[in-house]
């Protein structure tokens, strides 16, 4: 588990989007470029605490796998949130940040959003035997965002 943790928020990860974040502010940019940053930021540290989780409930393969999907298009999709609920703010206009909605406009955010949410709802829904209350009601977040 401290590998789990340790590599989310270390330098392949972590410190890595971080820096990409900095070097990308006041630019218009590649969506893939921005959408491999947030998989290191925040996507990266849902997807430790999710498998960490996952590591400690001594779940099989196949669930591991299908959780470690679903983590990374939740963290993911809380980050298209964000840069929404900013977006709608003003915030990252003025300092001028890339974002899904500063630099996809934010109808086209909305609609990754809602994209992305469903690859993550695709993921828990193929996993058997498992109580996945807790992991489905963080869906929530996204029904309040909108």
């Amino acid at each position: 588990m401290i590998h789990l943790l340790s590599h989310a928020a270390g330098p392949s990860e972590m410190v890595a989007g971080q820096y990409t974040d900095i070097s990308l502010s006041d630019q218009a940019n590649d969506l893939a470029v921005l959408r491999g940053m947030e998989m290191q930021k925040t996507a990266a540290l849902i997807n430790a605490a999710v498998l960490m989780g996952a590591t400690i409930s001594q779940v099989d393969l196949n669930t591991y796998r299908q959780l470690d999907l679903f983590s990374k298009y939740f963290g993911l999709a809380f980050q298209i949130a964000d840069d929404i609920a900013d977006f709608k703010t003003g915030q990252d206009t003025e300092e001028h940040k890339a974002t899904f909605a500063t630099e996809m406009g934010l109808n086209k955010a909305q609609t990754y959003l809602t994209e992305t949410v469903n690859q993550a709802q695709t993921a828990l829904k193929t996993i058997k035997n498992v109580d996945l209350s807790l992991l489905q009601s963080y869906f929530e977040y996204f029904k309040a965002a909108e």
